[in-house]
């Protein structure tokens, strides 16, 4: 067996298996994790297995001797048990001599006793230190558990937010479709894409329609490379009258707007791309300005059970610059 360099771009990581033994080894990988190369175990199967079946182990036509303990991200093998007579343990190297020497002993002196008992079956253990070592077993388990499950409501979270977190990146079309699918499957909004509901003859208007709770918002979804202007809540306005004359009445005019786009972050500010003007004008127009990042921070403090549906709703009613902290 040999250990190879590892191809990809995760850390070298120990991800403990299913084998009961790999419970003995969690001290031993927690203490040494840090001074492992980037490695893992390759196993010439066929040649080892070749040979050491001419040595009568009739075991070895059917199954294969080893258990993987620990493995990383790719599946690769870290630790791996041999099941021969005697039982073999692997590992990869590590690089440092001080810290191998140190490994050893940890092996020969905490790991194998838990191992295989029966190596120190004639020296005197004490019962304290049997106990100890159940409860050291007992809190490593414990940590390893608690680690897998918060690991896990990490990547739900990040699971969730891989869509959305693009509100604050997409312009055009693909910005219209995921704000009508944040409202939509976040907040319970009942979304209709305007132009979908035009007829050949029919010039476009605003984008969306949105219902909740029987109160109607009416809403433009835009983008650009520079911050909104004063034209863009004229031509909302110039176009509000056709909608409601088609729909009914709408209780607000909402403007979705993701200003700077391809820009670094920092040209992103609200203040650049709401200017004090442009948000006077929305006051006069009645009209809310919302920015994508400012509709994503919403679909955060949703996920969080901080605001409900309707309080988004009463939030965008209020003319000028969109804020949650109004509903506090």
């Amino acid at each position: 067996m040999a250990a190879v360099d590892t191809e990809g771009f995760y850390d070298l990581e120990f991800n403990q298996t299913d084998q009961p033994e790999a419970t003995h080894l969690m001290d031993f990988v927690h203490e040494f994790e840090a001074a492992f190369e980037r490695t893992h175990l390759t196993i010439s199967s066929l040649a080892l297995l070749t040979k050491l079946a001419k040595f009568g182990d009739p075991r070895l036509a059917d199954e294969t001797p080893y258990r993987p303990l620990f493995v990383d991200f790719y599946g690769n093998l870290l630790i791996v048990l041999g099941d021969f007579d005697p039982p073999v343990l692997y590992v990869i190297d590590l690089p440092e001599e001080d810290v191998r020497s140190k490994a050893l002993e940890h092996l020969c002196h905490k790991t194998v006793p838990k191992l295989w008992p029966e190596v120190y079956a004639d020296q005197f253990l004490p019962k304290k230190v049997v106990s100890i070592e159940k409860r050291l077993e007992h809190l490593i388990l414990a940590f390893r558990e608690e680690q897998t499950a918060l690991e896990k409501l990490k990547q739900d979270e990040l699971d969730f937010y891989a869509r959305y977190a693009r509100l604050a990146d997409l312009g055009d079309h693909a910005l219209h479709q995921l704000v009508m699918e944040s409202f939509e499957e976040v907040f319970g909004f009942e979304v209709l894409n305007l132009d979908s509901g035009l007829q050949a003859d029919e010039a476009k208007t605003l984008d969306i329609l949105l219902q909740l709770d029987g109160s109607q918002f009416v809403v433009e979804v835009s983008s650009s490379r520079r911050g909104a202007r004063k034209k863009d809540l004229e031509d909302i306005d110039r176009h509000v009258p056709k909608v409601v004359a088609k729909y009914g009445p709408a209780q607000a005019k909402v403007f979705i707007f993701n200003g700077f786009i391809r820009s670094s972050p920092e040209d992103r500010s609200l203040e650049r791309t709401f200017s004090s003007d442009v948000i006077r004008e929305a006051e006069v127009r009645g009209i809310c300005l919302m920015a994508t990042s400012q509709l994503l921070e919403s679909i955060e403090a949703k996920r969080n059970e901080e605001i409900i549906g309707e309080q988004l709703a009463s939030a965008m009613q209020k003319p000028g610059l969109f804020s949650l902290s109004a509903l506090d």
